[in-house]
């Protein structure tokens, strides 16, 4: 292992672009915000702290923080296929989307815009933009997990996918082979959908059996 940088920046994702060779997204979340949601550990602060996005198009040898806010931190990170400038952010406060690597967008749509989104995954469908795959960390009755159709004027179409059978919190989303099939992780262990997520069936049990 060799230090790349950001010395004492809260770094929470690292993604490479796979469709344009040499860029490396990193996000960074402060503590701040991980104290406002509630995490152990962490403690709310009156100066909200600064979440960043920072580009390398060098494989991380130079990082340049290109977006950046208070009270906003970024937790996942998901580029398009159609147009590799197009980058998809769960983020603290709700789903961003930029296509020019300078500014985000939010899009909330009832996607519960405050709250600490920690999984998102992109696939490219036939007619349109993407499909995303989301969803938010912790539920009150049970895991929710949607999908949003991203036409090619931006215009998602966000649906609640069926409950998946865990009250678990979210961690992760993984489109498979088609929109179909995807996996998710949460805290009882790994679960596959095949039937765009009419049933579930566990992979992997946090508990080993």
């Amino acid at each position: 292992w060799s230090y790349q940088g950001l010395k004492g920046e809260p770094v929470t994702c690292v993604a490479f672009n796979p469709y344009q060779k040499g860029m490396l997204v990193v996000g960074a979340c402060p503590d701040s915000e991980l104290g406002r949601l509630g995490f152990s550990g962490f403690s709310v602060s009156d100066e909200p702290g600064i979440g960043r996005l920072h580009l390398s198009r060098d494989n991380g040898k130079n990082l340049s923080a290109m977006f950046e806010m208070p009270a906003w931190g970024m937790t996942d990170i998901r580029f398009e296929k159609m147009r590799s400038s197009v980058i998809y952010g769960a983020t603290t406060r709700g789903l961003y989307y930029t296509f020019n690597l300078t500014g985000f967008y939010q899009r909330r749509h009832g996607l519960e815009p405050d709250r600490l989104h920690v999984a998102i995954d992109e696939f490219r469908p036939d007619v349109g933009r993407s499909d995303v795959l989301s969803g938010p960390f912790g539920g009150e009755d049970q895991m929710r997990l949607y999908e949003g159709r991203i036409g090619y004027y931006w215009s998602p179409v966000w649906t609640r996918l069926p409950d998946a059978p865990s009250t678990a919190n979210l961690r992760s989303a993984v489109y498979l082979n088609d929109l179909n099939s995807f996996c998710i992780a949460t805290q009882d262990g790994i679960f596959r959908s095949a039937d765009h997520g009419t049933t579930y069936r566990c992979v992997y049990p946090t508990d080993g059996n």
